[in-house]
This record gives C-alpha cells, sequence and structure tokens, in this order.
C-alpha cells in the first residue's frame, strides 16, 4: 500500500487520497485481470481505460473496494475497456457501491464476436412516421431530418453470421425509468 497523501486545493478542506489506487488495484489483481482479458484487449489498454474511468467519475475513489475490484474485474471477462474513446463500458458508483455499465459500443463489440455481423438500433421521435408488423418482425420508420422532439419508442434488429436476421424488438419508451432505478 502507498502511503496516504495530504493535499490542499483552494477553498477547500483538507482531504486525504491515494493517489496512486489505480497502480495499487493492478498490482494486488494483475495476474487475475490479464487472465480476465484472454487475449481480447492489452493490459496496459486496459490499465489506460481504467484510469480514464477515475478521471471521469471521481467518485470511484469512494466506491466500496470490492465492488470496485467487481467492477473491474466484470469489465475485464468481458474484454471491454472502460472509458474508452468508443464508449464500450463505464465504470459506475450507486449508494457507494461500483458497478459496470456496458455501453452500446460494448453492446455491439460483445455481439459482433458472437456472430453477428450487422446491427441496427434506433429511436423514434414523436411525429416521425412508424409502421410495425409484429408477425414479420418489421418496421417502416421514416427518420425526419433535423431530429427533434420527444423519443416514443425505440426498436432493433440483427443479422447473424448464417444470413438469418432476429426478430425485430421494439419498446415504448417509459419516462423515468433509469432514473427510477438510480442511474444516469
Amino acid at each position: 500500500m502507498t502511503t496516504t497523501q495530504m493535499t490542499r486545493r483552494p477553498g477547500a478542506e483538507i482531504e486525504t487520497r491515494q493517489p496512486d489506487l489505480v497502480a495499487e488495484l493492478f498490482a494486488a489483481h494483475e495476474a487475475d485481470i490479464r487472465t480476465a482479458l484472454a487475449d481480447r484487449v492489452s493490459v496496459d489498454q486496459f490499465r489506460l481505460g481504467v484510469v480514464r474511468a477515475f478521471q471521469k467519475s471521481p467518485d470511484l475513489r469512494r466506491a466500496e473496494p470490492a465492488s470496485l475490484v467487481g467492477a473491474i474485474m466484470d469489465c475485464a471477462r468481458l474484454g471491454l475497456i472502460p472509458a474508452g474513446y468508443d464508449a464500450q463500458a463505464a465504470i459506475i458508483t450507486r449508494a457507494g457501491q461500483a458497478a459496470l455499465m456496458v455501453m452500446v459500443g460494448g453492446l455491439v463489440d460483445l455481439a459482433r464476436r458472437e456472430g453477428v455481423v450487422d446491427i441496427c438500433a434506433e429511436t423514434v421521435r414523436e411525429n416521425e412516421p412508424m409502421s410495425y408488423d409484429p408477425h414479420a418482425g418489421s418496421v417502416g420508420h421514416t427518420i425526419s431530418m433535423p431530429r427533434s422532439g420527444k423519443v416514443v419508442a425505440a426498436y432493433a434488429w440483427a443479422v447473424l453470421a448464417n444470413g438469418k436476421r432476429t426478430g425485430t424488438k421494439v419498446q415504448a419508451i417509459r419516462s423515468g425509468a433509469a432514473a427510477a432505478l438510480g442511474g444516469p
């Protein structure tokens, strides 16, 4: 463990920080992280992503340590880079606990690893014409430009490597669903 360092910001109380928390986490868990990554991502790329996650979310320093290690390991097992430029994943805090949130880029990456060759996901806004045939799994949607208005629905489908198209899923947007769960 490194020693705790005292820092003072103008107008702030003295606070304690562990300046090398990421280095300490990697020192303690590097073998497990390396095994979990399984050559999908280099350890250095992953470490840089974790550093960026801490820079983007300073609250991570106050997260319960076991939950933080768990979120980092979950991210490594999936081979996703947290806080990456393509938004594969984010490590977030909720009620003092760290958690992994797989982002759209990460979901696409995971799907492609499993043989999905094409993915479409779109939102439907008020006043945009849309039709949906649940029996055929088809959506007709005209996107209005510029996009404006409240999002009222979303849909997605994928094409697998064998050429089969998954069923289209359409969902009405429920106001405040993520906020009700304490999410972003």
